[in-house]
């Protein structure tokens, strides 16, 4: 099988989330030793090591094997919202796309608040455009930017592709910009506007 992998999802979770409810704790062994995953559960029954409770077999080699691995991210954005309804209320509301232009906005949300200047120079006007952004701030893309900003069609079709340097998911790049949506559309954001 090689390295093709058949099954990669993440999940953002609410800090304090009860990651077990998910299923076994993934494990890497590394430098002849066992750790847990950073991240990683197996949705699927799988053999549990008696002594760690973790998974028995290490997760490259379950990735090569078909297993059903998630990997569950803890996202502190999420408290402040009061339920998963009105998170879905202001997530799937467009938002005002020109507050983007406010540098304390931009300096507010998370994972674009240090790129105010790739922020201001793409001018994101769409989800799409957002997660653009998030992926063109990674390592290894931000040579990408002039191209973007010529030709945005052509740049997007190589700037999720696996390369040998950083690489960041699509699903990853939509999923942080559909929560900075979200935090765009709270009350707190229109009155620092």
């Amino acid at each position: 099988m090689g390295n093709r992998r058949t099954f990669d999802v993440d999940i953002d979770v609410a800090p304090n989330t009860d990651k077990a409810v998910f299923g076994v704790r993934a494990m890497l062994y590394r430098d002849e030793a066992i750790h847990p995953h950073p991240s990683g559960y197996y949705l699927n029954d799988v053999p549990v090591d008696p002594i760690t409770g973790h998974c028995a077999f290490d997760a490259e080699w379950g990735d090569e094997h078909g297993m059903y691995k998630v990997d569950l991210l803890t996202n502190t954005a999420y408290t402040q919202f009061k339920s998963k309804e009105q998170l879905l209320e202001y997530a799937n509301k467009e938002p005002h796309w020109q507050i983007l232009e406010n540098k304390k906005i931009v300096e507010s949300l998370p994972h674009i608040s240090k790129h105010y200047d790739i922020v201001n120079r793409v001018k994101p006007a769409s989800i799409h455009d957002l997660a653009d952004v998030l992926a063109l701030i990674r390592p290894g893309k931000e040579h990408h930017i002039e191209a973007y900003l010529e030709n945005k069609a052509a740049v997007r079709r190589v700037l999720y592709k696996r390369t040998t340097k950083a690489y960041f998911k699509k699903s990853h790049s939509y999923s942080y910009a559909m929560m900075i949506i979200a935090i765009m559309n709270t009350k707190k954001i229109a009155v620092i506007w």
